[in-house]
């Protein structure tokens, strides 16, 4: 068992804003369970979203999997727990329907709810840190010329890459844009990280799962810039010549789980597998 969710809070993909009789039926079902809500817009303000964080003991959001990795990085460092209510297309990380979540909301409220943790990757880049719960993508900032990189796993050599950038993909982000380069699936609550270049020049560079706790080094060798870029946003320009460094962070994401769906009837369902 787990502590009862008695304050919860719900970060909203922009437009949903008004749920409307659903929404109603929550927040009354919450208050006959002794539940206080908080609410705010994933793209309100950084204080508006702070105060969701500091009165939940869980928070809910209501949107696709882009709104639930906006709120991930600040979850992980205030160590509350997400759950997912899919309001968007694909659901990899939302993996409860509005119904489903209206039908657990007892079970919340009781502490019968199951809670897995997630690795995030942490980029250093000069004075800078990146947090990513899917990937650090390294990317070349112009069209028209490919970018030759580095790389250097627990301080070994590992290769030289070109290519049109690299992903550096957690096991959580193994279904994201390393899934389109090619890369593999992982089970998400592992701690492995993959490395999946983006159309590599060598047909024989094949992307490659590294270990837990493995520490990635990535220096550009030619290209004016390359773009690092966390979850799709914070991109940081890397100079020819500079290093960054990623690795798993010492933050962890805790995400309540849909218990009538396991990861494999996930894949099934999304990836349309039959």
């Amino acid at each position: 068992m787990n502590p009862p969710v008695l304050r919860m809070g719900f970060l909203l993909r922009p437009g949903l804003s008004q749920e409307g009789e659903w929404g109603e039926r929550i927040e009354e079902r919450c208050s006959a369970l002794g539940i206080l809500v908080t609410k705010a817009g994933i793209d309100e303000s950084l204080e508006a979203r702070e105060r969701v964080f500091r009165e939940s003991d869980l928070v809910v959001v209501l949107g696709g999997d882009g709104t639930f990795l906006q709120a991930a990085v600040q979850a992980a460092l205030c160590d509350v727990p997400l759950l997912g209510v899919n309001r968007g297309g694909l659901g990899f990380l939302t993996e409860f329907t509005r119904e489903e979540f209206f039908l657990y909301l007892d079970s919340l409220a009781a502490g019968g709810y199951s809670l897995k943790e997630r690795s995030l990757l942490d980029a250093r880049v000069g004075e800078r840190s990146l947090l990513a719960l899917n990937d650090v993508v390294f990317t070349k900032e112009s069209h028209l010329q490919m970018v030759r990189l580095r790389i250097v796993v627990n301080r070994r050599e590992f290769c030289v890459v070109r290519a049109d950038g690299l992903i550096v993909s957690s096991p959580t982000g193994s279904t994201a844009y390393n899934l389109s380069a090619g890369g593999p699936i992982l089970e998400p609550e592992g701690r492995n990280i993959v490395i999946t270049p983006i159309c590599s020049h060598s047909l024989t560079l094949r992307p490659v799962v590294l270990a837990p706790g493995a520490e990635v080094e990535v220096e550009v060798l030619e290209g004016n810039l390359v773009s690092v870029n966390a979850d799709g946003r914070n991109g940081i320009s890397l100079l020819k010549g500079k290093r960054a460094l990623v690795s798993e962070s010492r933050h962890r994401l805790r995400v309540v789980t849909n218990p009538d769906r396991d990861y494999f009837a996930l894949l099934r369902e999304k990836l349309k597998w039959g």
